[in-house]
């Protein structure tokens, strides 16, 4: 398989399917946009075959922010005892869930 210009080894199954292990020092090197992957093999009659597949790098960062912990931004002893939870964004559905103390 060849990512990014370099080429890995697969691991083949008796069933046909494949994985290949790419290190994360070569993944955190993607460039952001169009990223081919190519996967080389070689057919039962010992014909060479292959298959492109581009995927798309997106390095945008993902901005988080912390709300009001506690309703005044205040950690005070007597809440050591009954404990808080701040709220919580949940991006893949645009919702927030509820705070508890």
């Amino acid at each position: 398989m060849t990512v990014n210009g370099k080429d890995y080894t697969a691991s083949v199954n008796a069933d046909g399917s494949w994985s290949v292990g790419v290190p994360a020092q070569d993944v955190a090197a993607f460039p952001e946009g169009q990223l081919a992957m190519t996967a080389q093999a070689t057919d039962g009659s010992g014909n060479p075959v292959s298959h492109l597949h581009n995927v798309v790098v997106d390095l945008a960062s993902v901005a988080i922010s912390i709300d009001t912990i506690a309703g005044d931004n205040v950690l005070r002893r007597s809440r050591e005892r009954s404990g808080f939870s701040a709220d919580r964004f949940n991006p893949e559905r645009g919702s927030r869930s509820g705070c508890d103390r």
